[in-house]
């Protein structure tokens, strides 16, 4: 009971510090580099999961020095958090409190619309989707890549199937951010989902350890590409008294998409194969990416132009 509440704990922790640390960078960066340094400064996140896996394997032999050690680093954390500057922050007036409606457009003296209707909105909407099923197929393969090894008697280090991955979200980060600045966002994400859509299927049809870690090295490009990227997407669709909103709103559909990976897909698995999970995750991605294609944008033919051929965004806000 009490390692469940420390794990309910810990899962809020993240969810609060992805989505404030997210805003806060995207406050700090000029527009013209937003996509740039949202891509930097997410390089800790690879960083950490190469790490991690690592510092636990040699700390495995007791638990609370383990434990400790996390402790530690998260004291450090918070010490960096208490020494950094927010930028001045503007008050939000009366004409700007309705800005996002439903059909992502300026809404004069518009009400402020209600914390969850805004998921609904044109500029929230798409991108929360896409995250929704991006999130079930990061869940579905860290759940189940385990499991389908052990099934399947591959002889392979799963540790070094997540460090492919890690190296691949490494790599592309420090690339696609910067890229996105001067060739829009549209097309990144698009190749974000095409990444996932790989990861999964060749996850599918694995039955050797080169497979696998193909497998990773697609998932990590995927993640590296589609995670800051969006982020960058939906700071240019908000106002700055309205990322942390915005933000939070995108990243529960990654989270729920989490949540529910383990159960819907594990009752999937128990009656067929875990190969078919990881199947249907890649079409679920690849159907995100039909709908990002399709729909991103105000009509067909915006949709298609940015998605693919570096359109303009009509949802983004002057910053």
């Amino acid at each position: 009971m009490l390692l469940a509440a420390t794990r309910a704990f810990h899962g809020i922790s993240i969810a609060a510090f992805a989505t404030a640390y997210t805003a806060s960078i995207a406050d700090m960066a000029p527009p013209h580099q937003r996509g740039e340094l949202i891509g930097y400064m997410s390089l800790a996140s690879p960083v950490g999961m190469a790490l991690g896996p690592a510092l636990g394997g040699y700390l495995e032999g007791s638990f609370i020095f383990a434990f400790l050690v996390m402790t530690a680093l998260g004291v450090i954390g918070t010490l960096c958090v208490l020494v950094a500057h927010e930028p001045p922050r503007p008050a939000m007036d009366r004409t700007e409190s309705g800005r996002i409606n439903k059909a992502g457009t300026k809404a004069g003296t518009e009400r402020k619309p209600a914390f969850w209707s805004l998921l609904f909105t044109a500029p929230i909407r798409i991108p929360a989707l896409i995250l929704f099923m991006v999130g079930t197929a990061f869940g579905t393969m860290v759940a189940f890549v385990p499991l389908h090894v052990r099934t399947t008697g591959i002889v392979v280090n799963i540790g070094l199937i997540y460090t492919m991955s890690a190296i691949a979200s490494f790599s592309i980060r420090a690339l696609a951010g910067k890229a996105s600045d001067q060739l829009g966002r549209g097309r990144f994400i698009s190749m974000g989902l095409m990444f996932y859509t790989l990861a999964m299927l060749t996850l599918a049809l694995s039955d050797s350890a080169p497979m696998l870690l193909l497998a990773g090295m697609f998932q990590g490009a995927g993640s590296g590409t589609l995670i800051p990227i969006i982020a960058a997407l939906m700071a240019d669709r908000s106002r700055p008294n309205q990322r942390g909103i915005t933000f939070g709103l995108c990243l529960t559909g990654f989270d729920l998409g989490i949540a529910l990976a383990g159960p819907v897909m594990g009752r999937i698995a128990d009656a067929s194969s875990y190969s078919l999970v990881f199947a249907l995750s890649g079409l679920m991605t690849f159907i995100g990416l039909i709908i990002f294609i399709t729909t991103s944008s105000k009509d067909l033919q915006h949709s298609v132009q940015f998605a693919l051929n570096g359109g303009r965004d009509v949802y983004a806000v002057k910053s």
